[in-house]
Formats: C-alpha cells, structure tokens, sequence
C-alpha cells in the first residue's frame, strides 16, 4: 500500500512545487502548507494504521482504514485546490490594482540581495512580483551578473538585480 494516494493535484504538487534543488532548498511557507495539511497528514496516518492492521490479520479494520485514509485524501485535494484558487485570486486582486489604478505606486527596478535571499524569495515579495514562479524572469534578465551564469541557485547579498516589468507596471529605484 501507498503512502500517499497521489492524485494529479498531488502529482501536480510534487513535481511542480517542490522537486527541484533550488525550489526543494528554498520552500516556501506556501508550499509548505499546502504538502503538510492536517488532511493529509490525517491519511498518512490512516494508511499507517491500515498496514499494520493489514499485517496482524484485521482485514476489516484494515479496510475501514483505507477507505477513511481516502476520504481523508480527498480533503486534502480539496483544501489544496481551494487555496491555490485563493492564492490565484490574491494575484490577480494585486496584478489589477497596480496596472489599473491611477495611484500606483512606483515598484522598484532593482533589488540588493540580502543575506539567505533566492530568486524564489525575491520573486515571491509583494513589491517585486508577488509570485515565486516568477524567479525565473529576474534570472533571464540578471543572468549575465550572476557568478556563474548557468546557476541560479548562486547569487550574493549586495548583488543588485534587475527586476523586468510583467504587465508594463511603473518600476524606478532600487528595494
């Protein structure tokens, strides 16, 4: 028996959120949240008690438990689902607000990288883009100051970096 029932919003999580050395050494409490929710958790240890019972020769408990291991799963694919919806929508409320208010503030251009700072980090601050995903796009446009330009992984406090505009949002001055 699986650990975990892998769904493709589970599938999704795992190869998109956090499989890759940088996004795996730099997790964010996002992501965190959402591999480690109570519902989840709840079925890894539904399906514990499942395969021990399995394994002492109680296959009506065993059974009990996996089928409430899987309505545990289902939970936790719905309350993953619900907050990448809330996430999205939070994207989208700010992206609105600051290409299509008149009072928008002036987002910085450039950021000095601070002290455990990563792409992933600096992508992910509300005053750069809001969204981690997005450490790619300051990597592309950074990557000729980088240390050794084929790692992104690799960059120093004090670095400045540039921060490209998305949606044409206003960008002067350095964060």
């Amino acid at each position: 028996m699986n650990k975990y029932r892998f769904t493709v919003l589970g599938l999704f999580l795992l190869f998109n959120l956090g499989m890759t050395q940088f996004q795996a050494e730099e997790e964010s409490e996002y992501v965190y949240d959402l591999r480690n929710n109570q519902y989840l958790i709840e079925n890894a240890r539904l399906i514990d008690l499942a395969e021990e019972s399995y394994a002492e020769g109680k296959y009506d408990d065993a059974v009990e438990y996996a089928n409430r291991a899987m309505q545990y799963a289902d939970l936790s694919d719905e309350y993953v689902a619900s907050r990448m919806k809330s996430k999205e929508a939070t994207v989208a409320i700010n992206t609105t607000v600051l290409t299509d208010s008149p009072k928008t503030p002036v987002l910085p251009a450039q950021y000095r990288v601070k002290n455990r700072d990563t792409l992933w980090n600096i992508a992910g601050k509300p005053e750069i883009y809001g969204n981690p995903w997005q450490w790619r796009r300051i990597y592309n446009a950074n990557r000729g100051k980088m240390p050794r330009p084929d790692n992104p992984n690799l960059i120093h406090p004090g670095m400045v970096l540039d921060i490209p505009s998305i949606a044409g949002e206003a960008r002067a001055g350095i964060k």
